[in-house]
């Protein structure tokens, strides 16, 4: 690999390669190298720019989604279920063709680029922090917390939300929240799993 991109940074091109690194005290990191040359209005290669990013938890997140049992079964569950799977910090990773349908947006528009928060509206989000502020006694942020504090404490089961759609309709959902875990216990993302309330 490190070969083929170095032949084409030599040609001139723009390249894109995946590698893994091991630091010193012997973690892996997995990372994405992108770059594009800079060329003198001549046309001489000057240099690259590009961006190096860490894709460690998000590959870790994605091979989990491949042996969750929830999201397989959220999965077969078909076009019934809205399917929304987050990283920790609640960037979306991957929607099924029922969430695109329900919220209007493709996958592309979002992972990577967004949290749940661009479709939720804001104000049930707001009462939803205080409610559980009010009940661990400790300040929740009106936010991806809030979801992120009902995957992890099991709350989440048949709670209603309102979805905003792209267009700005709004529609009711059912919403059950669950974290994706790896088999250790370490948690690297949340699952959410909804149903169109005026489908029932």
């Amino acid at each position: 690999v490190t070969t083929t991109w170095m032949a084409t940074a030599a040609a001139g091109q723009s390249f894109r390669s995946e590698h893994r690194f091991r630091r010193p005290d012997g973690v892996v990191h997995e990372v994405l190298v992108q770059a594009a040359p800079i060329r003198l209005p001549d046309g001489t290669l000057e240099g690259f720019v590009g961006t190096v990013v860490d894709q460690t938890e998000r590959n870790e997140l994605m091979r989990e989604l491949g042996t969750s049992l929830s999201f397989q079964q959220a999965l077969v569950a078909g076009n019934a279920y809205a399917v929304i799977a987050t990283r920790t910090d609640g960037t979306i990773v991957q929607m099924n063709p029922a969430a695109e349908a329900l919220l209007g947006y493709r996958e592309a528009e979002l992972s990577g680029r967004a949290t749940p928060s661009i479709f939720h509206e804001p104000s049930e989000v707001v009462r939803c922090a205080i409610e559980l502020s009010e009940r661990l006694g400790r300040t929740v942020t009106p936010g991806f917390e809030v979801f992120a504090e009902l995957a992890s404490s099991g709350e989440a089961a048949e709670r209603e939300w309102t979805y905003i759609r792209k267009d700005g309709s709004r529609y009711p959902v059912r919403m059950a929240m669950s974290s994706i875990t790896t088999a250790s216990g370490h948690q690297v993302g949340c699952l959410g799993v909804a149903r169109e309330l005026r489908a029932e």
